[in-house]
């Protein structure tokens, strides 16, 4: 999108007050109307070109791959770092530390054999731990 979309219910949404806007402190509400329905024609025709971040297949992990299953704690924080939230606020909805949340990220990289935080939300997504 070239802007950030919230909708709800395809009845209202939420579109920042500039393109350039970078919190959320502000937002204008678009209630029914002409703009509502670019808004959601935009955002479905860009879906409908979107590109899965999961494979067609998922593909569960085998003795031999050398992946561990995550705990639950391990989903919780997948889930967490895939809905966006920063470590601070992982740490924070936790109940754990700064420290300790890196800790067990790094940790669920390494075990995922990612370099980077989006590869290691793409291999949790295929061995089916999202």
């Amino acid at each position: 999108m070239p802007l950030k979309l919230a909708t709800f219910d395809r009845k209202v949404a939420f579109i920042p007050q500039s393109a350039d806007q970078r919190d959320i402190a502000s937002a204008i509400v678009v209630h029914p109307c002409s703009l509502l329905d670019v808004l959601l024609y935009v955002f479905d025709r860009l879906w409908d070109q979107a590109t899965p971040l999961t494979s067609a297949e998922p593909h569960f992990a085998t003795e031999q791959d050398d992946v561990v299953e995550p705990t639950a704690d391990d989903r919780r924080v997948l889930a967490l770092l895939a809905s966006g939230m920063k470590d601070e606020a992982i740490a924070h909805h936790l109940g754990w530390s700064h420290r300790t949340t890196r800790r067990r990220i790094a940790t669920l990289m390494t075990s995922l054999n990612a370099d980077t935080r989006f590869q290691a939300g793409l291999y949790a997504a295929r061995q089916g731990w999202l």
